[in-house]
């Protein structure tokens, strides 16, 4: 019976260590890749490592654990001796460079929309200028319609405004 308890401790100590290994790696990689690390608002713990490794974080605290406790201090120290950003921020470089680039891209955006406004302005203008030339062109045919009206109206007859003319049918 106590050979298979120690046995079972066994089991669930390799199986500790191997949830921590592959924490461990996955930590690296994202570090690797990103430049910083991008879970628990870049703060890499003890604390943060067992959760990533679905370990309790009373589960080292064990007697039993004691070399596994040294390896992740170890490791831990290691990381953060690296000098790894503790977000996206510092990992993207200096904010003076980024807030250059920013305010690049905000120059051409306002070039881009400045453009199109000219453009949308000028096109207002000649649409101004058409519209009025047919209102003119249009006060003139109703001229020459009330011309036209009043000679078939003559002296006896009331003079017809043109929405009487338009309305009635000949």
């Amino acid at each position: 019976m106590i050979s298979r308890l120690i046995e079972f401790q066994k089991n669930q100590r390799q199986q500790i260590i191997e949830k921590l290994n592959a924490a461990q790696a996955a930590i690296e990689q994202e570090l690797e890749n990103l430049g910083y690390y991008p879970e628990n608002g870049g703060r890499l713990n003890a604390k943060e490592l067992f959760r990533r490794a679905g370990i309790g974080a009373s589960t080292l605290k064990n007697p039993t654990h004691e070399n596994t406790r040294a390896s992740v201090k170890r490791w831990l120290t290691r990381t953060k001796a690296k000098g790894t950003p503790v977000g996206p921020r510092s990992a993207k470089g200096n904010d003076a460079t980024q807030l250059e680039r920013s305010i690049a891209l905000l120059a051409q955006e306002f070039d881009t929309f400045k453009l199109e406004y000219e453009r949308l302005e000028a096109r207002c203008a000649v649409l101004e200028t058409d519209n009025d030339s047919l209102r003119a062109e249009n006060e003139k045919l109703r001229a020459e319609a009330m011309k036209v009206i009043n000679i078939k109206g003559g002296p006896t007859n009331p003079q017809p405004t043109f929405a009487n003319v338009v309305r009635t049918k000949p």
